[in-house]
C-alpha cells in the first residue's frame, strides 16, 4: 500500500509543479496590471521630485512585433505622449526619460503564447493577427485603455469598434493554460 501511494504521489508531483508554476506566473502578471491601475488613477509621483502626476500606468505585451519575446513582458509610464502604450517596447532603460519601469520574466519556462481582443459579439481574434497590446490606466478615468497592434506593428485598435477587452494567455511546458482578462471597465480577471 506504502509503494502505490508512494507512486501514485511520485507520478503526480511533476504536474502539480507545473500547475503551481503557471498559476503563480498568472497571479504576478494580475498584480503588475492592478499595480499599474492603481498608480494609473491615484496620484502617484513617478519619481521623487520629478513633479511628474500626470501619467498613465501600464503593462506592454509583445509577442509578435519588433523585439518580441514571448517569457517576458513591460510595466511601463506613459510619459512622453499620454498615447496608452510603452513607446520603446523591446528595451527597457530605468530612469532619465524613459517610460520602462520594469521587466518582468516569466518564471520555469512558461511563455506567453496568446494575445487576443475580445471583441463586442465576444468572439477573440488572436495571435498572430494580434502581435502585441499595451493595457494602461489614467486618472480620473478607471476604465482600462487597450491599444492593439497586428503582427506587423500597426495600431490596430480602430479595427475593433466597441471591443470589449483583452486576453493574455499562458501555456505552461506541459501544455496547461491560464490566462489573465482585462476588461475596458477596468476589470480584471484570471481565468
Amino acid at each position: 500500500i506504502i509503494i502505490v501511494i508512494t507512486t501514485i504521489v511520485v507520478f503526480n508531483q511533476d504536474d502539480l509543479g507545473d500547475q503551481t508554476a503557471i498559476n503563480n506566473v498568472v497571479n504576478d502578471m494580475d498584480v503588475q496590471i492592478r499595480e499599474a491601475q492603481v498608480y494609473g488613477i491615484s496620484v502617484k509621483e513617478f519619481t521623487s521630485n520629478s513633479n511628474e502626476f500626470s501619467i498613465a500606468y501600464g503593462v506592454d505585451f509583445n509577442i509578435g512585433n519588433t523585439n518580441a519575446s514571448n517569457n517576458s513582458f513591460y510595466t511601463f509610464a506613459d510619459r512622453t505622449v499620454v498615447n496608452g502604450y510603452f513607446e520603446t517596447s523591446g528595451t527597457c532603460t530605468i530612469g532619465g526619460s524613459s517610460e520602462c519601469v520594469g521587466w518582468n520574466k516569466l518564471s520555469r519556462s512558461n511563455t506567453i503564447t496568446k494575445l487576443c481582443v475580445i471583441k463586442s459579439d465576444t468572439t477573440e481574434t488572436c495571435s498572430p493577427t494580434i502581435g502585441r497590446l499595451a493595457i494602461s490606466f489614467y486618472r480620473p478615468n478607471p476604465d482600462a485603455r487597450i491599444v492593439f497592434f497586428s503582427n506587423t506593428g500597426s495600431i490596430v485598435t480602430s479595427t475593433y469598434p466597441g471591443y470589449l477587452g483583452a486576453r493574455v494567455e499562458v501555456t505552461s511546458p506541459k501544455g496547461k493554460k491560464k490566462s489573465i482578462v482585462v476588461y475596458t471597465t477596468g476589470q480584471i480577471a484570471i481565468q
